[in-house]
């Protein structure tokens, strides 16, 4: 088995609740190709300007949307020449459960 570019962080906040909760560990397979394509509805590690944020990821033909899996957050659509100032960092491949 390879591990290569496997990282595990843990989550913070409560954007992704019920999916992902506070203290919840995330392996993240890191993307190393800019030009990797992005898996729609997946879970991605993003740096935004708001920081490093957890959020599952639409991808649509003229936009991105970033989606929190908690229903009191609203979502942030990426436009035109936006996605440029978002890096995706990872995708989130698996999870534990904080006990």
């Amino acid at each position: 088995m390879n591990f290569e570019g496997l990282h595990i962080i843990t989550a913070v906040g409560d954007s992704m609740v019920p999916t992902i909760k506070f203290g919840d560990r995330l392996y993240i397979l890191e993307i190393k190709k800019k030009n990797n394509i992005l898996t729609d509805g997946a879970i991605y590690v993003i740096f935004y300007s708001s920081g490093v944020v957890v959020k599952r990821v639409y991808v649509r033909k003229d936009y991105i949307v970033l989606h929190s899996d908690n229903s009191h957050i609203a979502d942030k659509v990426l436009c035109c020449d936006e996605p440029a100032s978002a890096t995706i960092i990872g995708r989130v491949v698996g999870s534990t459960k904080k006990f």
